[in-house]
């Protein structure tokens, strides 16, 4: 009797054991966004989170046939708005017109904040979105802020709360996907504004996020916001791939030149290749406004140079984007004056 209570005791602290270390943990080199990565989010509608806890399993696969855009991480000082974020190191644009500024350290992943639509909100207090390392059963709690102007200038300021509450396998239309950890994240916050009177917006955003170490992205996400403004949304996402490959696209550009600089009616790229690849440019004004492109070109090995017509730009500051095999490589500032 006393054997068989003994392999009782042990079969159970086995098992314990064997849940304890299947417990899937997130760091900062295996989530952070990385420079050069590229992944396609796509939206669809709200899914049920599920359960909390151990060993649980998600489908998404609802969402097949949902819009999706590409997101791309790229230099926060590469960035026409790279003032605004100076604590900011990497940047996901998932549009000319749309910038998520982060500050990725070992401690954690930062919220620095925004430039959606032309309207700027920079924080002043940046918002920690994860904590490393993070596994089931972590959380924190964090304060933030910021200020944007539309027609009026808005001061934001916000709690957010953040669990590690289940772990287990979720199934997407990109595939299935194991050891992932469910964060939920909860941000509790509130718009200030005067027009003649206070005016208070409060606004709660439910969250829940699936990470899987070594994928630079959620692989999944769901939310529901609601707001004292009656402007409610719920909704969506998934990434299209597993773990996403770095592009070395460093290793792509031996060197790039614009000249000359300032330009008043035309302009050569001059690019030194290493090999053959397929080159673009985009080209954005100061506020981030794509105003010209020329369509990808196959570059050869050596010196090739790119003449861009700017005679239609207005005097100002422009950015030009350059894309090897469509990823941004290099951005180059340059100035059209006469």
């Amino acid at each position: 009797m006393r054997t068989r209570l003994s392999l009782i005791i042990f079969t159970a602290l086995l098992l314990n054991c064997l849940d304890a270390f299947s417990q899937p943990t997130i760091t900062a080199t295996g989530i952070n966004p990385v420079l050069g990565e590229s992944v396609n989010i796509y939206f669809g509608s709200y899914q049920s989170p599920g359960n909390a806890g151990a060993n649980q399993t998600w489908d998404f696969t609802a969402l097949a046939g949902s819009t999706g855009e590409l997101n791309s991480c790229i230099s926060s000082a590469s960035t026409a708005n790279a003032s605004s974020f100076p604590n900011s190191n990497v940047a996901l644009s998932s549009s000319p017109a749309s910038m998520r500024y982060y500050r990725t350290t070992s401690a954690a992943l930062e919220n620095h904040g925004t430039w959606v639509g032309n309207v700027l909100t920079p924080f002043s207090d940046p918002e920690d979105l994860v904590r490393f390392p993070f596994t089931s059963g972590n959380s924190f709690t964090d304060t933030w802020s910021g200020t944007y102007t539309t027609s009026y200038q808005i001061f934001r300021k916000g709690t957010t709360s953040v669990t590690a509450d289940a772990f287990g396998t979720i199934t997407t239309p990109a595939g299935t996907f194991t050891n992932v950890l469910r964060v939920h994240f909860v941000q509790a916050y509130q718009d200030s504004f005067n027009f003649g009177a206070p005016f208070v917006i409060t606004i709660n955003n439910d969250e829940y996020m699936w990470y899987q170490e070594g994928f630079h992205n959620q692989v999944a996400t769901t939310f529901a916001l609601t707001s004292s403004s009656g402007l409610n949304a719920t909704g969506a996402s998934y990434s299209s791939t597993g773990p996403v490959a770095v592009a070395n696209t460093t290793d792509l550009i031996a060197s790039a030149n614009l000249f000359p600089n300032p330009a008043a009616d035309y302009m050569t790229l001059e690019l030194e290749l290493p090999q053959s690849q397929d080159i673009g440019v985009r080209v954005f004004n100061s506020l981030g406004q794509q105003v010209n492109a020329m369509d990808a070109t196959k570059g050869n090995p050596g010196i090739n140079r790119f003449e861009m017509a700017v005679d239609q730009l207005s005097e100002g500051i422009y950015f030009a984007k350059i894309t090897v095999n469509g990823q941004v490589s290099s951005t180059k500032r340059f100035v059209v004056a006469r």
